[in-house]
């Protein structure tokens, strides 16, 4: 009987281990990747990338809300409009305008003189939306300071907080800048929203 001595027993239980330990790699490598392959492929794509992949699209008839004065003439209230919400910006801002001058909807207060009509509406690089009227934006009643703040501030409420691309809004008159609407108000320069008017 052939005997084994320890050097060669060594060896040959070294092979076996590595043999099996090939096996049991190759077992882990096959069973990785058969679940790989049946794995959800929406898991395998991140989330920006999902969304667009499933082609959702956004209408462009969410609520727009254009702002007119209370019945005391001390606060601005938004009044929802549907369907005034071009990808546009200069085209949105012109729609947003023509609302307001058409005047509310409900019992809110007509902030825009009725004879006003809008000339030209252009936003520049900085984000500040030009909006041109006529003459008839001048014409104020007998409201004194409130009245031409509640004017100023619907047109630039109603634009900035509707319109993404705009910041701020500068007035024109007939094309040309003009230093107030009615004797109290500084409209020279851009003017941002004003959040404490809105209720």
């Amino acid at each position: 009987m052939k005997m084994v001595n320890q050097k060669d027993g060594i060896i040959y239980n070294r092979w076996i281990l590595n043999i099996l330990g090939m096996i049991c790699m190759l077992v882990c490598a096959v069973t990785c990747l058969s679940a790989s392959i049946g794995m959800d492929m929406d898991t395998m794509i991140p989330g920006e990338a999902q969304n667009n992949l499933k082609n959702v699209e956004v209408p462009n008839d969410f609520p727009v809300y254009v702002y007119f004065a209370d019945a005391k003439n001390k606060f601005l209230i938004g009044e929802e409009r549907s369907g005034v919400a071009p990808d546009d910006p200069v085209l949105f801002c012109r729609l947003i305008v023509e609302e307001l001058i058409k005047g509310p909807q409900s019992n809110l207060t007509v902030t825009i003189p009725p004879k006003t009509k809008l000339r030209a509406v252009y936003i520049t690089p900085d984000n500040t939306a030009y909006v041109d009227f006529t003459e008839g934006i001048a014409m104020q009643d007998s409201g004194g300071v409130v009245s031409e703040l509640m004017t100023i501030y619907s047109i630039v409420n109603s634009l900035i907080l509707n319109v993404s691309d705009v910041d701020q809004v500068k007035i024109l008159i007939e094309g040309k800048e003009a230093e107030t609407l009615a004797g109290h108000i500084d409209i020279r320069f851009p003017i941002s929203a004003d959040m404490l008017l809105i209720r």
